[in-house]
């Protein structure tokens, strides 16, 4: 195939073709895994170009494989994205196996930390032992079992410390 596309392109060594071919495919690769990785991050090109520090075009010429990205940028936007760098480079579509699951439960966690947050700094004078309280707080917050362990740890850690 590489030595049709040099005989079409007239004139250029098999070897600049097949070049320009890979870098080509690795740009359109990387460009769709960007593109999907923003997708499921709920970002815009626009968000992510203003994080970076670089215009929105220059995401959408990443994204459509139209230029190539640095790898610091690369990583500056796996990062944006919350995605490993090697995401990236893979030929499978798929993330490591873990990795969504991990995704899932950083999420989960920093919503009940907020949420716990929130709770401890609304009701400051809760102690662990004031479960009245604690149902009172389930209901109006619509809290899971597992909401209000984790704020009897929040608040027996802050017991501790006094």
């Amino acid at each position: 195939m590489l030595r049709r596309i040099s005989l079409i392109s007239g004139g250029f060594s098999g070897n600049v073709v097949a070049r320009s071919v890979a870098v080509s495919y690795e740009r359109n690769f990387r460009g769709k895994r960007m593109r999907a990785a923003m997708d499921r991050a709920g970002l815009t090109s626009g968000q992510v170009a203003y994080r970076m520090g670089v215009s929105d075009g220059t995401v959408r010429c990443w994204t459509t494989g139209r230029r190539g990205i640095s790898p610091d940028d690369l990583a500056r936007f796996a990062e944006i994205v919350n995605y490993p760098v090697e995401y990236f480079f893979r030929e499978d579509s798929r993330l490591p196996e873990d990795f969504s699951f991990r995704q899932e439960v950083q999420k989960l966690s920093r919503q009940v930390t907020e949420l716990a947050k929130k709770v401890s700094e609304e009701h400051a004078t809760y102690t662990a032992g004031d479960e009245g309280a604690l149902e009172y707080l389930r209901q109006k917050h619509a809290l899971t079992e597992e909401d209000m362990e984790a704020i009897r740890r929040i608040i027996e850690k802050r017991e501790t410390r006094r």
